[in-house]
């Protein structure tokens, strides 16, 4: 497994929050998912990012090295990431809305859909 977006987006709302509930309530997850998101993090980074108490989170200085590259790097993806067309409107001087969708896939992973579970039919004609 791979780093991918969530993790990341869910490490800086905890840094931000420095609250697991609130921070998942912020990402629209559950907290328990949020926590098992953390954890990978951590795993994958091979440092912990953040000490935990039952009452509070702080950010360790491994945290805090990430979260100061995050805070920028990350916008800096979402909108080298965001379709073209969502650059076009979001430029549009109708004040139109310049956030980034919250997408729930990595844009680095494709999977193509096996012929055994496409639902998509082989041939197109008259029965």
């Amino acid at each position: 497994m791979s780093i991918e977006l969530h993790h990341l987006r869910g490490f800086l709302a905890l840094a931000d929050e420095k609250h697991f509930t609130r921070a998942a309530k912020r990402m629209n997850v559950s907290q328990p998912t949020l926590s098992r998101n953390i954890r990978r993090l951590e795993e994958l980074l091979g440092r912990r990012l953040l000490e935990r108490t039952t009452r509070h989170v702080t950010l360790t200085p491994a945290g805090e090295s990430l979260y100061d590259r995050l805070h920028v790097l990350l916008p800096q993806l979402e909108a080298a990431l965001r379709p073209e067309s969502d650059e076009d409107t979001s430029l549009s001087s109708s004040g139109g809305s310049t956030s980034m969708p919250s997408y729930r896939f990595s844009p680095f992973r494709t999977r193509r859909l096996s012929p055994s579970t496409s639902s998509i039919p082989r041939t197109v004609g008259t029965p």
